[in-house]
């Protein structure tokens, strides 16, 4: 018995030190599977943390009755929702002006293995009540700003993840101006961050090389 605690406690001690070393020193993203969680994490907190600081900011002390309400918690999921899809369009197009140098001459079939990583990560999740239809217009949108091939700004991302955010807030204040700025500068400092961090944790060549290939191998089957 003693030995097998002993042992149970070296396991874990050895899943503890993974789990560090996974956080710190996260092994490359090199396939589409690991880009879309890397890219559905990063939206998801970055879209929860701006969507939530500022209702709870904007409503301070009414903020415990309003989240009390049903009918409230049901337009604040749809801007929840929306400003993930918005925030994970802006971090694919990110992660493409990263990934186009490494894929010369295979930009269209990138373009649309990075279409494909924001759709599934879009379908990894349930629909949502209030689209019974999908997301095929946002998927559309971005191969449309894919086939653009443009630098992205983060400025102007998070301009168009702003806007989008205003559009479904559940709650605004007086100043819709201030309120604009708010968020904007939040998920833009979000976006940069993420910007920032994406030449340690892509594997550029073999990600670019898996996401076109997928897309040209599908090409020549249909």
């Amino acid at each position: 018995m003693a030995i097998r605690k002993k042992r149970l406690a070296q396991v874990g001690k050895r899943g503890m030190l993974q789990g560090l070393i996974d956080r710190f020193w996260p092994s490359p993203v090199a396939d589409a599977a690991a880009l879309r969680r890397l890219l559905s994490g990063e939206a998801s907190y970055l879209g929860q943390r701006s969507t939530y600081e500022f209702t709870r900011n904007t409503l301070a002390w009414f903020g415990q009755h309003h989240f009390a309400d049903d009918r409230f918690n049901d337009h604040f999921r749809i801007c929840r929702w929306e400003t993930f899809a918005s925030v994970l369009q802006a971090m694919v197009l990110l992660t493409a002006a990263r990934l186009r140098p490494a894929a010369p001459g295979r930009e269209a079939a990138l373009a649309e293995g990075l279409a494909a990583v924001y759709a599934d990560a879009l379908a990894e999740y349930p629909l949502p009540t209030h689209r019974p239809e999908g997301w095929s217009d946002v998927v559309d949108l971005l191969r449309t700003r894919l086939a653009l091939a443009e630098a992205p700004d983060p400025r102007l991302l998070a301009n168009a993840a702003t806007t989008r955010m205003i559009q479904v807030m559940p709650v605004l204040s007086s100043n819709r101006d201030d309120d604009f700025r708010t968020i904007e500068s939040a998920i833009r400092f979000g976006l940069v961050a993420f910007a920032d961090r994406l030449p340690r944790r892509l594997d550029a060549p073999a990600l670019a090389a898996g996401l076109s290939g997928a897309m040209a191998k599908a090409s020549v089957a249909d």
